[in-house]
């Protein structure tokens, strides 16, 4: 069982020839002393506390993180995006050119470089929601350490039942 720095504070505080006070007083000088319920209790509340001000600020460090990635991820999107839409409409204007040419018929040609992009659109944005939910956006070690804490709790208030 790992043990943490409180239950290592009590088991120092309980060793012979140690005191209170730090003096080596030993058994039956009156140095020694057992924490009470209220001192472990006391105790135990405040490495919880201390526990869950280092959560606030592990979530806030990985939503900041999170919020950084997710800005510059939005920033190239809406660049490439404002570059790509005069070029992407200058081309379709060519092949819409060029295919009338063969084919005889605008409106067929229209068609054919419309679906083609329209499917070409979709495979993307397909690709692009993928790329978002396996990627840096979210608190995983968040909820790995709350995880983590609240075995942590769970253990601790098993041992302090069991003394």
């Amino acid at each position: 069982m790992q043990q943490t720095p409180w239950m290592e504070r009590i088991e120092r505080s309980s060793r012979p020839g140690h005191d209170q006070n730090g003096t080596g007083g030993m058994p039956g000088e009156g140095g020694l002393r057992e924490p009470g319920i209220g001192e472990l209790f006391r105790r135990m509340t405040d490495e919880a506390s201390l526990l869950a001000r280092q959560e606030i600020q592990l979530a806030k460090a990985e939503l900041r993180e999170s919020a950084a990635n997710a800005k510059q991820a939005a920033v190239k999107l809406a660049l490439a995006a404002l570059l790509a839409l005069p070029g992407a409409m200058a081309l379709t204007a060519f092949l819409v050119v060029v295919f009338a040419g063969i084919l005889g018929s605008w409106w067929a040609s229209a068609l054919m470089v419309g679906t083609v992009l329209v499917a070409a659109a979709g495979l993307l944005v397909g690709q692009g929601v993928a790329g978002l939910r396996k990627g840096k956006v979210g608190l995983r070690a968040t909820a790995d350490s709350l995880a983590e804490g609240a075995r942590w709790g769970k253990q601790e208030v098993k041992v302090f039942r069991n003394e």
